[in-house]
């Protein structure tokens, strides 16, 4: 399994090498390959694990939107949507957790990314000086939207949320002990 699995990755660097040359930094932040931490490592030796997490309402507004068509509900789906993208926020962020504490990782969030680039880059060259090499002011593409620079995008999506909706999760999040 693991030879398709590192087939597939060296495959997709291939497709990006191609418009933009060598690439030397593969950067994975999805979140289905947190349950593979403890195996990546194995496959490609020359890593480092680092942990990242975000505000649980952007988050969850995003993942509202973008995976359920949120536009089309009424409220009473979309906040048990919601309470349900909360939980998994919440187990998410545990397991985060204990996967920084098991492998010392570094950690950050996107806010702290995004309000001050400069010290959180400085933190990870300190440790991983081959970032120093990474252009982060370069405009790139995410999920399909135009290239641009970094931009917290949390205001925007909190603001998808009615009170209601944002009410309801965070009930949902503090039933369910978000971690500090």
């Amino acid at each position: 399994m693991w030879e398709s699995v590192r087939a597939v990755w060296l495959n997709k660097v291939a497709e990006v090498q191609r418009p933009v040359g060598h690439i030397s930094i593969v950067i994975e932040k999805s979140p289905p390959n947190m349950v593979r931490m403890d195996q990546l490592p194995r496959q490609f030796p020359n890593h480092a694990v680092m942990g990242f997490n975000r505000s649980p309402h952007a988050i969850c507004s995003s993942s509202l939107y973008r995976e359920h068509a949120a536009e089309n509900m009424v409220e009473g789906w979309r906040i048990e949507i919601l309470r349900k993208l909360a939980r998994r926020w919440v187990h998410r962020s545990h397991y985060v957790r204990r996967r920084i504490e098991e492998h010392e990782s570094l950690f950050f969030t996107y806010e702290q990314l995004c309000e001050n680039p400069a010290a959180q880059m400085a933190k990870l060259t300190e440790r991983l000086p081959v970032l120093s090499t990474i252009d982060w002011d370069r405009p790139i593409r995410v999920k399909g939207y135009e290239p641009q620079g970094l931009v917290n995008q949390n205001e925007r999506q909190i603001g998808n949320l009615s009170p209601a909706e944002w009410e309801r999760q965070y009930y949902e999040l503090i039933r369910t002990r978000v971690p500090s």
